[in-house]
């Protein structure tokens, strides 16, 4: 996210501190569709996302007025949907996984390419959605916070309260760990270089 996205979020954020609810409805229609695919990346169900979706915005209604000082409203934002995400697999004690069917339906495919080709492509999404939801949670929100939503070290540092130095090693053991999972997935297949 560039400084001026980071300085209209704090403006809005102020002028929803001050009572103007037109600065909460722009900062949602800015936000939502963004934390639901976070979301809907992480958990896999797209139903528990929503839901989910509409708790962090209940949430960022409701305590966005109690926070003292300026705030990195994006990153604050996406700390509350990994963190109410968290609480809910806690919650139900179980490790919800990430869907290949959706991975599979939302996999790119190049026209230009023989169907030999993208059925190779396809194949190689399955799998790499196979070894993504084999993941443990945290490394799972890692990866999902770098390659899917894009945040820069820092970014994700703000979201899971980590050092950059700590985003750099969780990422180094994430990919380590995804790279391991999607050779077991390929077992037998030509090996392919991930991330």
């Amino acid at each position: 996210m560039d400084g001026s996205t980071q300085a209209d979020d704090a403006t809005l954020v102020t002028r929803f501190k001050r009572g103007e609810m037109r600065a909460y409805e722009h900062l949602f229609d800015r936000y939502q569709a963004r934390i639901y695919n976070y979301l809907l990346r992480l958990t896999g169900d797209a139903e528990l996302a929503e839901d989910l979706t509409q708790e962090v915005f209940l949430r960022a209604f409701t305590e966005v007025r109690k926070l003292k000082g300026e705030i990195n409203f994006s990153a604050w934002l996406y700390r509350v949907a990994t963190n109410l995400c968290y609480d809910h697999f806690r919650q139900r004690a179980r490790n919800q996984r990430v869907t290949t069917e959706y991975m599979a339906q939302h996999a790119m495919t190049d026209t230009s390419n023989t169907p030999e080709r993208q059925l190779l492509r396809r194949e190689r999404t399955i799998h790499m959605a196979e070894a993504l939801a084999r993941l443990p949670m945290h490394y799972r929100t890692i990866l999902l916070l770098k390659y899917a939503e894009g945040m820069s070290y820092r970014q994700i540092g703000a979201v899971l309260s980590l050092s950059e130095a700590a985003v750099t090693s969780l990422l180094h053991r994430a990919r380590m760990e995804l790279r391991r999972l999607y050779s077991i997935e390929e077992e037998g297949g030509e090996s392919h270089a991930v991330l």
